[in-house]
């Protein structure tokens, strides 16, 4: 409970641990969307998932570590259905609420299960609309989609092959593609403890709200990177990333080049820069050192032409 000892203690390292880039003003008003959140959020007939203990740790000084205290506050005191409202869901995850509420992105191979799963997200978290999350989730397929027709690769490809995603965000994207697998084992995603258990939550969300178990069956979770090689050799596998591999450290990066190659296709979206950093030389480079054809292509995203400029999707097969 947010009243409990141990409710007050994250409470109370919220409010001692500032981001940078963000004003003494900014960061009361967003403390106080925390406490708002945590007291109005009780529901004793949910129970949530909470992060793995021993689990890997963000590293202290990188730039995610300043979002560890606001992600274990979140998944521990705020219930799902008000996860959107949460500041550092906003900041770390893509927003359905900036989408239009207009349809915008083109049809996609994954329509069915799109508008599915759209349905029941604008249900559970009704600030949001159907078309949002339709053009939140087609974006991520349709741009998926086109670099496979460059590639010259068979669409049901897609769906055979085991997909491993690197930093799965609020998790919308991992769930239409484990909605659709037809992979012989489990999809996996793979991130830090704490969002993890954020998605875990929303998956067990939608699940107890629209009386579906079996949402999203094939889907298993890991933070632990010797549980992630362990599970890459058991299958065939292909690796799937929206900007987190590229936020990674360099030496985190480096940890997965054997990873990458061993795939049977990357697919990841990246900004043009990060922290000073070219990602399209250094995918590049990358696409070179594990013998890899890199194609790459516009971020399907025509709602924000502006903004996709500088975001490039590779595909790396």
């Amino acid at each position: 409970m947010l009243t409990s000892q141990a409710g007050i203690a994250r409470l109370a390292a919220l409010g001692r641990n500032r981001r940078p880039g963000i004003s003494t003003k900014q960061h009361i008003i967003e403390l106080g969307k925390y406490v708002s959140l945590g007291l109005m959020s009780g529901n004793p007939s949910f129970e949530l998932q909470l992060p793995a203990a021993g689990s890997p740790k963000l590293q202290k000084g990188s730039r995610w570590s300043y979002f560890s205290n606001e992600l274990n506050y979140t998944v521990q005191h705020i219930h799902p259905r008000d996860y959107l409202r949460a500041p550092v869901v906003a900041r770390t995850t893509a927003n359905p609420r900036n989408s239009p509420t207009t349809r915008v992105a083109p049809t996609c191979w994954a329509e069915g299960t799109v508008k599915e799963l759209s349905n029941l997200l604008a249900k559970s978290y009704p600030a949001t609309t159907v078309t949002q999350w339709e053009n939140l989730l087609a974006k991520s397929q349709c741009t998926t989609e086109g670099l496979f027709q460059t590639a010259g690769l068979a669409p049901e490809l897609y769906q055979d092959t085991r997909l491993i995603e690197l930093g799965s965000g609020f998790g919308a994207h991992s769930f239409v593609n484990a909605e659709r697998t037809r992979s012989r084992l489990n999809n996996l995603n793979f991130d830090i403890p704490e969002m993890l258990a954020l998605q875990q939550n929303v998956l067990k969300y939608l699940r107890w709200n629209s009386g579906n178990y079996g949402l999203c069956s094939k889907l298993s979770f890991t933070s632990s990177h010797e549980e992630l090689f362990k599970e890459a050799r058991r299958d065939t596998y292909a690796i799937v990333s929206h900007y987190a591999y590229t936020e990674f450290s360099l030496a985190e990066r480096e940890r997965m080049v054997q990873l990458i190659a061993d795939a049977s296709f990357v697919c990841l979206v990246a900004n043009q820069h990060y922290e000073g950093l070219s990602n399209y030389d250094y995918i590049s480079e990358l696409a070179n050192r594990v013998g890899k054809t890199l194609h790459l292509g516009p971020v399907c995203n025509p709602n924000q032409e502006k903004h996709t400029r500088n975001h490039t999707a590779y595909l790396l097969v």
